[in-house]
Order: C-alpha cells, then structure tokens, then sequence
C-alpha cells in the first residue's frame, strides 16, 4: 500500500479560486449573449471562449478510435504527460475492458487478452519486445508517462502484421507535431509506503517545440520519466496435506492415534511465515526529431528506452517433515472438517529450517526508429 502527499500551495489555491471565479463570469456572461440574441437576432456574438480539456477530452478520444475503426479495438488516450493511470504500462490495462492483468508483489506485470496471455507488443506500430524468453515487452518496465496512448486490437485486420493468438497491443508515444508549439508539463510526487515505512519519489517531465525555418518545419520533443516503489509481502502457508492411508502401516498407527480409525483423516506436513522486502526503479526516455519539408513530406526519427531495476531479499522460517510421517501429540485435542481435512492440533519432532534468498533483474529495452511519410498529388 501506499499514500500520496500533495500539499497544495498558496498559489495554487489562488489559482483554483481565480479559474472559479472566471468560469462564474463566464456563465453570466453566457446568459447576458442569450438575453441579447433574443432582443436582437442582428447582434454580433463572440466568438471568444475557454475550452477545458481533461477527462473529459481523453475519454471522448478514445471513445472516437473505437467508435471509427473497422475492428474491435478499445483505447487509453492520455492528453497530457502523467495522465495515464497508474504506474506502469500493465497497470493502466487493467482500464480496458477483457483484459486481465497478472500481479508480482503488488504490481501488475503481465497482461491477457480474454484470458490468453500470447499477447504482441508494438511501439508506433512497429513489434517490439524484451530479450527476457518471452516475444513481448515486460509490461512492468514501461512508465505510463511515456505514452500518450494504448490501443488493444481483439480481432486485427489483414493490413497489420501477424498477429498473436490473443491479439496485439500497440503503444503510442507522444510527437512534437502533436502540439502547436512550445510545450512544457511535468510531474513530481513523494509516495509514502506504509507497510515498509519508506519514502519514495517519482517525477515525470517533456519538452516539446515547433519552428518554422528555411528547410521547413522542425519539431524536437524530449520526454523522461522516473520511477521508485518499495513493497513488503508477508505470507503464512500450511502445506503440503496428505490424506492418511490406512492400508499403510505407518498411516494405520497415526490414525490410531488420533482415534480416527476407519474415517478419512487428511493433515498438513508442513507450515511456515515468510517476508520479502523489495524495491523497484524505473528511467524512461524518448526522444523524438521531426521534420516537414513540404506538405507531403514527413521524417521522423525516435529513440526510446527504458531501464528497470528490481531486487527482492527474502526471509522464511518453517517446519517441514517432507515426505516422512508426521507425529500427533499424543493426548492433544485435534479438531476437523466435515471432510476430514485437519483444522488444529500440536505435532511433536517436526524438523524445522530457515531460508534466505535474494533476486535482481536489470533489463533494458532500446528502440531506435526513422519513419517517412510522403503523400502523393495529382500533377
């Protein structure tokens, strides 16, 4: 688990209390037009106004996409950097509908595609994937910053490439002809996780500008984005059970200890507890250099990359007697199900150890791509 602080501040709250009062002059300025045009229909009108984007905007940009391809695709559209939910891309999936989304220590990791996990990945339309065994991105290595939207193809069309058996899921990053001109976002946050009592910061930001020269029009975006989580997981397991045989000598005298001769009688072989501590780091970055010669020329060349790191130390203690009998109390009250399956008890001579282990995983996946675009005429 973990908490957000973001502590507004002066100005800020001044900000929210000046944006307030200009949409109340906007709407009584509004409604004196209205009075206006119905004593005049010869008044001019305005055609000022302040167009809000937002949630709003994104939703009906997605609801577009779906609404205007010929196959079943459904979208995530963020229009702004930091608006895609959550923090990686297999977290912001679990927004689209049939899509389900497999978890390790508290963050989605990998995704299905109405329950087959054969899923393509694609950057801008082009395959990409991580060399970690898999013909896929790790999901989990992608800061959701970087993108600015996703789009899941349930049944693709014969003009996309091979597709897996669940379908494909295509990232679209962010260009500098997206925006008219300068433009400058970022993000910062301090995330409290309260079950390992760490502090931990992430900050996102982009840089996008347009100029007009004497070649033709050039736009240069640079994006990057920073990542750190803690998380703590604590477990208490009882297994493996075995259903005692009593055709078996050994299993015969443990049921004849318990008093549970001729009924079906199942006990655990083992238990133990167990934590792991870990931590993860994402770095992500895109660079993008656009150029527009003439109107039915484009160039674009892009690099993206991402790093990730992620290390997990952890502690278990248990009693196990494997594969051998394992020895009731005697004299110790045991209770059971309706089913015979054990529920309480107290075993003696139970062999007990301890275990620490710890993992590392480094991955880095880099994408350089030149896109032409050219547009024929008629002459």
């Amino acid at each position: 688990m973990f908490k957000n602080f973001n502590v507004p501040s002066r100005a800020e709250l001044l900000a929210g209390i000046s944006l307030a009062s200009v949409m109340l002059g906007c709407s009584v300025q509004a409604h004196a037009q209205d009075v206006a045009a119905e004593q005049s229909s010869d008044a001019p009108v305005s055609e000022d106004g302040i167009v809000v984007t937002g949630v709003r905007a994104s939703l009906s940009s997605a609801q577009s996409i779906k609404r205007n391809s010929d196959v079943i695709v459904d979208s995530i559209v963020a229009e702004d950097i930091g608006k895609l939910p959550d923090r990686n891309v297999a977290e912001a999936l679990q927004r689209i509908t049939g899509i389900q989304v497999q978890r390790q220590y508290g963050e989605g990791s990998s995704v299905a595609i109405r329950g087959l996990t054969q899923v393509r990945t694609e950057l801008n339309g082009r395959d990409i994937f991580t060399a970690s065994g898999a013909n896929q991105l790790n999901l989990e290595d992608i800061p959701s910053e970087l993108l600015s939207g996703i789009d899941v193809y349930k049944n693709p069309s014969a003009d996309l490439i091979e597709d897996q058996l669940s379908g494909t899921i295509n990232f679209r990053t962010r260009k500098p002809f997206d925006f008219d001109g300068l433009k400058v976002a970022a993000t910062a946050t301090q995330s409290y996780f309260d079950l390992t009592d760490k502090f931990k910061p992430s900050a996102s930001l982009m840089v996008s500008d347009r100029w007009d020269t004497g070649i033709g029009e050039i736009g240069i975006l640079a994006s990057v984005s920073f990542q750190k989580t803690a998380f703590r997981q604590d477990t208490i397991s009882t297994e493996p059970f075995y259903t005692l045989d009593p055709t078996n000598a050994t299993d015969a005298e443990v049921l004849a200890s318990l008093g549970r001769t001729g009924q079906t009688t199942t006990l655990p072989h083992g238990t133990g507890i167990g934590e792991v501590y870990g931590d993860r780091r994402r770095l992500g970055t895109d660079v993008a250099l656009q150029w527009r010669p003439s109107d039915t020329l484009e160039l674009t060349a892009e690099v993206f990359r991402s790093d990730y790191k992620f290390r997990f130390d952890d502690y278990s203690f248990f009693a196990y007697s494997s594969g051998s009998a394992i020895i009731p109390q005697p004299g110790a009250a045991f209770t059971y199900a309706d089913n015979g399956d054990f529920e309480s008890g107290t075993f003696i001579d139970v062999p007990v150890g301890n275990n620490t282990s710890a993992q590392t995983r480094h991955s880095t996946t880099t994408d350089y791509s030149l896109n032409l675009k050219w547009k024929p005429v008629d002459i």
